[in-house]
């Protein structure tokens, strides 16, 4: 591994390294995407996957959950020679940071795409912390803004990502695997049993070949107890919880801050409080998410309960 060390790591330079750049993408929103999406992350909102439902509630054409936005044109972007990502990628592991592991999520949606829309992404870099220990590792936190417009300009939705670039503490031990709790009733949340099955399937229908979701040795060797659950695959839980709390309502707004990671035989139990709203068409949930390592996930949430 590269023994830089932060004295000599010039977080301002790779920072001014890391241009804006826009990419549309190569298809436009498709049914079966969609489909496929639902499959996985257990959606089963008809809205999105059958057109006279969407049609009923007053859509043209079948859309697409929220939280898919980030997967249309991310292809594109991990493609682009100046991808911000890659660009941070590129800097951090010259510099010895080579692991990530994503840890906020801050998403706005402003209408759902539609199937048969081109979709174009604009993606700057926000912020780079100064240099964090953390029980991983040292490294810093780097996050990024994305914007999405549909063919005619009008902007879709708007998200922050923070990820952890980090050295990985090679002197803590890789801790075991988790045991499993039970599920909770539904009356009590939302109880989701995760498998590897589902931590591999979610990364990968979002094109997020990360090994840390897939490759038990590598999670291991970054002191994880197994493949971990990425923050898309998160907040699609969160996003099917909001169905359990307005089953007619549609997300909005997510709001998450990840803790301990998700594995394989694990429950993660998901509970919400609703929090005052200023619009009387919105109802907001105060979010919490968690698992028998403790809190994987911590947040907020708004539902609109009216078109």
């Amino acid at each position: 591994m590269n023994d830089v060390t932060v004295e000599t790591f010039d977080v301002a330079k790779l920072a001014n390294a890391v241009t804006p750049i826009q990419v549309t993408a190569s298809v436009p929103v498709s049914a079966w995407a969609i489909r496929n999406w639902c499959h996985v992350m257990g959606v089963t909102d008809p809205l999105f996957t059958d057109p006279g439902v969407a049609a009923s509630r007053g859509y043209a054409v079948p859309v697409a959950p929220p939280v898919m936005l980030q997967l249309w044109t991310v292809l594109e972007l991990q493609q682009h020679e100046h991808g911000v990502n890659r660009a941070l990628r590129q800097g951090f592991t010259e510099a010895g940071y080579s692991a990530i592991v994503a840890t906020n999520y801050d998403l706005t949606s402003l209408r759902l795409a539609r199937v048969g829309d081109l979709i174009t992404t604009r993606v700057s870099l926000e912020s780079i912390s100064p240099r964090k220990e953390t029980p991983l590792g040292a490294g810093y936190f780097a996050t990024e803004f994305h914007e999405w417009f549909d063919q005619d300009g009008m902007k879709l939705g708007e998200l922050k990502i923070r990820c952890f670039y980090f050295r990985p503490n090679q002197a803590a031990p890789a801790a075991g695997r988790p045991d499993p709790v039970p599920a909770a009733g539904s009356s009590d949340g939302l109880a989701i049993d995760v498998d590897t099955t589902l931590i591999a399937a979610g990364a990968m229908v979002g094109n997020d070949f990360e090994r840390v979701h897939h490759d038990r040795d590598l999670a291991r060797a970054q002191g994880l107890p197994d493949i971990i659950m990425n923050i898309a695959t998160s907040a699609a839980m969160v996003f099917r919880y909001a169905g359990v709390c307005e089953p007619q309502g549609l997300l909005t707004h997510l709001s998450l801050r990840l803790g301990v990671p998700c594995c394989p035989g694990d429950v993660l139990h998901l509970t919400g409080q609703p929090t005052e709203h200023p619009e009387a068409s919105a109802r907001a949930y105060t979010l919490v998410g968690k698992n028998s390592l403790g809190e994987h996930l911590k947040g907020s949430m708004v539902v609109q309960t009216t078109p």
